[in-house]
């Protein structure tokens, strides 16, 4: 598997040594994947751009052709400082790097007892926080919060006035405080079912009203690690194709990165497709999107031919963008547009 251009210079993945739906060979376009750490041994949460660009490049060669640089808690400084060179990289793309949509926080707004592998909160305001966001423009784009924290109703209409989509997550909300904040503006929930309160008959929790309510679009890890596979099952099922990101939450293990390595303060190892602390909690993955959608596919959970397209027009509805790009099944290349589907361009392609 490897990178490829089309003949009109758009990213796409050719992986005709491997089989989807008792197809021989397919190519399909490169995947954008909004919630990734990193890759190739090099973190996004870096004050080192060529360390950026070489997580950039390992995603890329890997089938992730765009994506959100994500961030995990940080303190102001180190914040100010990683958004600069984000947004230097940004500014200057380079060939054979994946293309930087800009940037994913979680937290700084999230529950403290729901951190997951991440240390700490930081001392934060809401003002200090929105002042740092605006010296960067449009650079952030999706920011984690805990409804259920007494700032939730005041940052979640600020961010979303500044087209900031906001994202429920790294919380013990219930249905009710979800619905809130769906309702003051809300459009996405973060790695559905981890790092959040569970689901119980009596008490639903974030994820139920996420699943079930018709404007909220859900991410989900694809790994067993994170979600067993008949919970991924329930999730597509359940939410249908037009509701569903699925992510990598890729660690700078992934995407060939090392077996173990230092990351924000905290060794991490791989176990499995997880990448976990030495005290075993998660911290993302070891997995890239490609592989998290091929592991969909073999288990006959989501078929790459529903996948692929709905994919692309969900991050692309999301983040306001409107990508060309092309897919294609059993060697025949389609041009995918958002709300347009798959139109064929040519057939037989070899």
């Amino acid at each position: 598997m490897g990178a490829v251009q089309s003949r009109e210079g758009i990213p796409i993945i050719d992986a005709r040594g491997l089989r989807a739906e008792g197809e021989g060979g397919f190519l399909f376009p490169g995947l954008w994947d909004i919630h990734v750490h990193g890759g190739g041994g090099y973190a996004f949460a870096s004050l080192q751009e060529e360390e950026v660009r070489g997580a950039l490049r390992a995603q890329f060669v890997r089938g992730t052709s765009a994506l959100l640089a994500t961030l995990p808690l940080l303190a102001p400084e180190a914040l100010e400082a990683s958004l600069s060179v984000l947004g230097d990289v940004q500014m200057s793309p380079r060939e054979g790097e994946a293309r930087l949509l800009g940037v994913y926080l979680e937290g700084p707004f999230i529950n403290p007892e729901m951190v997951g592998g991440m240390e700490g909160v930081g001392d934060w305001s809401v003002e200090g926080f929105l002042s740092i966001l605006d010296r960067f423009g449009p650079l952030v784009r999706v920011v984690t919060v805990a409804p259920e924290l007494p700032e939730a109703k005041r940052i979640i209409p600020a961010l979303v006035e500044r087209g900031v989509v906001v994202s429920l997550g790294h919380t013990q909300a219930t249905e009710e405080e979800a619905l809130c904040a769906f309702a003051w503006g809300a459009r996405l929930v973060t790695h559905l079912f981890n790092a959040m309160s569970p689901l119980h008959h009596r008490a639903p929790g974030v994820a139920l009203a996420a699943l079930l309510h018709p404007m909220v679009t859900v991410e989900f890890i694809p790994e067993v690690g994170h979600l067993h596979p008949m919970v991924q099952r329930m999730i597509v099922k359940l939410k249908g194709p037009d509701g569903l990101l699925p992510i990598s939450d890729g660690s700078p293990l992934a995407a060939g990165g090392p077996e173990c390595m230092s990351w924000m303060g905290v060794e991490i190892v791989k176990r499995g497709g997880a990448t976990v602390r030495r005290d075993g909690r998660l911290f993302g993955t070891a997995i890239t999107l490609f592989d998290a959608l091929l592991f969909l596919d073999q288990e006959g959970i989501w078929p790459f031919s529903v996948s692929i397209p709905a994919l692309l027009r969900n991050a692309a509805r999301l983040l306001g963008e409107q990508p060309a790009v092309v897919t294609a099944q059993g060697g025949t290349i389609y041009r995918f547009s958002p709300g347009e589907g798959l139109d064929l361009i040519s057939g037989g392609s070899s």
